[in-house]
C-alpha cells in the first residue's frame, strides 16, 4: 500500500510512516513495489528476519573491526606499548552519544574542544541550546574544528543569538575551518576524551570511546592544537 493508505489504516501520522517505511526498508523487511506512486509489501517474514540477521551479523563484524582499529589508536596515542590503566565506556546509538557528550562538555571547569571530520553527524544544536550557553555563562571556553565555517557558525550563532551574550565577542566560542581531522574528538578541560565513529550513509554516530585519563585528554589537546594552528 502507499504510505497514505498506511497512515489512514494504522492511525500513524504520515510522517512518522514515511520514517518508519525507511528504516524497515533499509533493514530488508519490506520492499518498493512501486515508484508513481511509492508502494511498498511486506517481504514473507521468513525471508525478512533472515535479512535482518545478516544485516546483522555484517553490523557486528563491522563494529569489532572498528574498536580494534580504535584501540590501537589508542595505543599509539597513549605511549608506545606503555601500560597504563584508564577508564573507558563505549557508548552506541546517535541519541546516547549526543546526551552522554553534551553532559560531560557542559560539566567542564576550563574548556571544550570539538574536532569535527569531513563528513560530520546530524547534530541539531538548537536542542542543547540552553546548556551549552549556561555553560558558557560559567566562563567555559568551546573550540571548534569544522570542515565548513559557513555552514556551521551561521547555525552556532543562531543559538547564542537567541541569548544575552553577544555572538562570539568574548571568546567563548571559537570556530576554525579545517578538513584534516580524520576521526572526530572531543576534549573536557585535562581529563576526558571522546572519540568517534560516524555513519556517513545516516549522518549519525554510530559508536564513542569515552576514556577517562588525564595523559590520553593531554595528547588529544595537543592533537587539537596542531590542527587549530594550521587552520583558518
Amino acid at each position: 500500500m502507499t504510505i497514505g493508505e498506511l497512515s489512514e489504516l494504522s492511525g500513524v501520522p504520515r510522517a512518522k510512516c514515511y520514517e518508519i517505511v525507511r528504516n524497515l526498508v533499509r533493514k530488508g523487511m519490506i520492499v518498493m513495489i512501486s515508484s508513481k506512486p511509492a508502494k511498498y509489501a511486506p517481504l514473507p517474514a521468513k525471508q525478512g528476519i533472515t535479512n535482518r540477521i545478516e544485516q546483522l551479523r555484517r553490523e557486528l563484524e563491522r563494529k569489532v573491526v572498528e574498536a580494534e582499529q580504535l584501540l590501537e589508536e589508542i595505543r599509539e596515542i597513549s605511549g608506545q606499548g606503555s601500560v597504563r590503566e584508564a577508564q573507558m565506556m563505549i557508548i552506541e546509538s546517535h541519541e546516547s552519544i549526543l546526551s552522554n557528550s553534551v553532559k560531560d562538555a557542559v560539566n567542564a571547569e576550563r574548556e571544550v574542544l570539538v574536532a569535527l571530520s569531513q563528513k560530520p553527524a546530524r547534530i541539531d544544536w538548537s536542542k542543547y541550546a540552553k546548556d551549552i550557553l549556561d555553560c558558557m555563562r560559567r566562563g567555559v571556553r568551546f573550540r571548534f574544528l569544522v570542515p565548513s565555517l559557513d555552514v556551521f557558525s551561521s547555525r552556532f550563532r543562531e543559538i547564542l543569538e537567541r541569548s544575552t551574550l553577544e555572538p562570539l565577542s568574548k571568546n567563548l566560542a571559537e570556530i576554525k575551518e579545517t578538513r584534516a581531522v580524520k576521526v572526530p574528538f572531543m576534549v573536557i578541560d585535562s581529563d576526558t576524551t571522546y572519540l568517534y565513529i560516524s555513519d556517513p550513509e545516516t549522518n549519525t554516530l554510530r559508536t564513542a570511546v569515552r576514556i577517562m585519563d588525564s595523559r590520553m585528554a593531554e595528547q588529544m589537546k595537543e592533537l587539537f592544537n596542531r590542527y587549530w594552528e594550521m587552520a583558518h
